[in-house]
């Protein structure tokens, strides 16, 4: 390699080509000197974005400019409303120390990073203490001064950063830097449990501060303490360096952030981790999640999940008994949750109940439920009135030992009135009731004194013709004192069953159809009991203008 000498009696001429802006003069200064300030342009309906030493706009100068060749420097410019803003300024150090003739290099970060002007202004508040060009540090003399980088944001306003910088008559150097060694890892937006250590030597060095920094911000970042925060998964380089490039590297590896826990909820109670609950078999389970993309995978049998155990969706149980719910959550890119557990006690709404269960097409043949163990059928008795004498008939036929069983009352009851009593006699337990059989039909009621019917249908929907857009249309089906054997809906798009009824009536949103103002909405509603059958109908056209929001269809009667 050879030196070039250049006498510092030559006197080079910077020119500025303002590329539309207003003009600006050449200046002309001896080799090895510095244009101070950066030179005024401005430019109607744009922003001033820098000098640069390229046309190209790729390397941004600072001033102090030191002037070592005859060169151009461009001025860049930006359209005022596609202009960004500097908001800070941050160094890459706020204290160094030096000796006299030393130097060394700040590093300036303008944030917003997409800022339009990142031109940087760095002073000396004393000239006789140090110098700065570029953030080229360079002591001149025992004492202290402040370097000060400084940008320029909305309005003009002055935006700085400052380091102090102690010149010393003479220092002692670091040569080694050295950070402890270990297998760091830490979940993605988690910081290590304790900042990095660092050993700088000698002990007695002048200026034992290092810079940290990372290699991929992306992955981790660091603080100037060694705090280092996982951003996503990866690994990556932390570095600390001393401020004459001692350095020193370690590893550090960061995994996806955890899922949240599931938890188990049963129909809309959440049961917390480790708790229990009861629950019975039509009790609709599910899980809540911390995120809604979180999959959810789940045991009830007290097993461990995997990925390949069941996935979130409501679930219920068809088997009385008590499980052990254990379940995790997990989503690409995030770990696996903590696992959830928590115990369920299943009951049968109809254990340790006598529950009678008749069908008209059945007749005269009926049901009763035997809860596990209790063998109801060997104890219960039923008594029939044909009019002049009872009779205790003793229940004999047993499909299996749990479940439905049936008996045939056909040779005791033929075209007679019957009644059953459950619990004759206080032999078992659970809930009494009677029945009536009249040869054709059972009832729950004395039918010489209750009245019958075929079921009664109820369509409720705006005002009878049109129906607001956030309307709610309804229908409600009373079983005429026989219980339905048969129910069917259609409301639009939307089906409706037996099992629907079970409360006596359904419901649905206008809102829930998937139409849009203007629609019409066709409604048809069938029934059946042992009585008869029955049906309804109606039109509605969903309209925002409607104002009498409620008209209902009866099979008896309109209102």
């Amino acid at each position: 390699m050879y030196a070039k000498w250049i006498s510092a009696t030559t006197e080079l001429t910077v020119t500025f080509e303002s590329n539309g802006g207003s003009s600006v003069n050449a200046q002309t200064v001896k080799a090895g000197e510095e244009i101070e300030t950066s030179p005024v342009t401005t430019k109607t309906d744009y922003e001033f974005s820098g000098w640069y030493s390229d046309s190209t706009f790729n390397q941004a100068v600072s001033f102090p400019f030191l002037v070592t060749s005859n060169c151009t420097l461009y001025a860049k410019w930006t359209e005022k409303n596609n202009v960004v803003y500097p908001e800070a300024i941050t160094l890459n150090q706020t204290s160094v120390e030096i000796s006299q003739n030393d130097t060394i290099t700040l590093n300036a970060i303008v944030s917003p990073t997409n800022a339009t002007n990142k031109t940087i202004t760095w002073t000396s508040s004393n000239e006789s203490v140090a110098t700065v060009a570029g953030g080229v540090i360079t002591g001149v003399s025992k004492g202290s001064a402040n370097i000060i980088a400084t940008v320029t944001g909305k309005d003009g306003k002055s935006i700085t950063a400052t380091c102090l910088v102690t010149v010393s008559d003479s220092i002692i150097p670091v040569e080694s830097v050295s950070i402890a060694k270990g297998n760091y890892t830490v979940e993605a937006g988690a910081t290590l449990s304790a900042p990095l250590t660092v050993t700088v030597l000698p002990a007695d060095a002048t200026n034992k501060s290092v810079i940290w920094s990372s290699s991929n911000e992306s992955v981790a970042t660091v603080d100037q303490n060694g705090n280092v925060k996982g951003v996503a998964a990866g690994t990556v380089i932390i570095t600390a360096a001393s401020h004459n490039a001692k350095s020193d590297s370690v590893g550090v590896t960061v995994s996806g952030s955890k899922c949240a826990m599931p938890k188990l909820m049963v129909d809309t109670t959440v049961v917390e981790n480790n708790g229990t609950c009861d629950a019975t078999i039509k009790t609709s389970f599910s899980f809540e999640r911390g995120n809604m993309l979180d999959i959810v995978h789940y045991t009830t049998d007290g097993s461990e999940p995997t990925t390949s155990s069941n996935t979130m969706s409501p679930f219920t149980f068809s088997k009385a008994g008590t499980y052990t719910i254990k379940a995790f959550a997990v989503q690409g890119g995030t770990g696996k949750s903590d696992m959830y557990t928590a115990t369920v006690k299943v009951t049968d709404p109809m254990d340790g109940k006598t529950i009678v269960f008749v069908k008209a097409d059945s007749a005269p043949k009926f049901w009763v439920w035997e809860p596990d163990g209790e063998k109801i059928s060997e104890k219960m008795g039923f008594e029939w009135n044909n009019q002049d004498s009872m009779k205790t008939v003793e229940a004999g036929l047993m499909n299996d030992s749990t479940g439905w069983f049936m008996y045939d009352i056909s040779s005791y009851a033929s075209g007679k009135t019957i009644v059953f009593k459950l619990n004759s006699g206080n032999e078992i337990t659970g809930k009494a009731g009677t029945f009536w059989y009249d040869g054709t039909n059972f009832y729950d009621a004395d039918p010489t004194t209750v009245t019958y019917s075929e079921p009664i249908i109820r369509i409720t929907a705006g005002n009878g013709k049109k129906i607001k857009p956030t309307g709610t249309i309804s229908i409600s089906i009373k079983d005429g004192n026989s219980p339905l054997i048969s129910a069917n809906a259609t409301v639009g798009s939307k089906s409706f069953s037996l099992s629907d009824f079970e409360s006596g009536s359904a419901s649905v949103k206008v809102a829930d159809l998937g139409v849009s103002n203007g629609a019409t909405v066709n409604i048809s509603v069938t029934a059946s009991n042992s009585i008869g059958s029955s049906s309804e109908s109606a039109t509605v056209i969903v309209d925002d203008t409607v104002k009498i929001d409620k008209f209902t269809w009866d099979n008896a009667l309109i209102y």
